[in-house]
């Protein structure tokens, strides 16, 4: 299975939105957060031209990273809440 990330950068409201609606995939590691800040998130935006965020990043297994379809995680995290409604 790939690793997905979110790449987000500090004092961006679509940033933090997209946080809170993605919450419960953050909190249990299905995502995780890279900030734009660190190397490792500045390093990801160089390599793929990202000039906005939030991103939804996947890494193949040979470690690179690619873009993703963030309205697919969006879709999960709000199955999950549907499940959790359910319960």
């Amino acid at each position: 299975m790939s690793e997905k990330a979110l790449l987000t950068s500090e004092g961006c409201g679509g940033c933090h939105h997209v946080k809170k609606e993605l919450k419960s995939l953050l909190d249990d590691g299905t995502i995780r957060e890279i900030k734009t800040s660190t190397e490792e998130g500045k390093t990801i935006a160089k390599e793929l031209g990202l000039r906005q965020v939030p991103e939804c990043l996947e890494k193949d297994p040979s470690g690179k990273w690619s873009v993703c379809d963030l309205e697919d995680l969006l879709d999960e995290a709000d199955e999950r809440r549907e499940k959790e409604k359910e319960k």
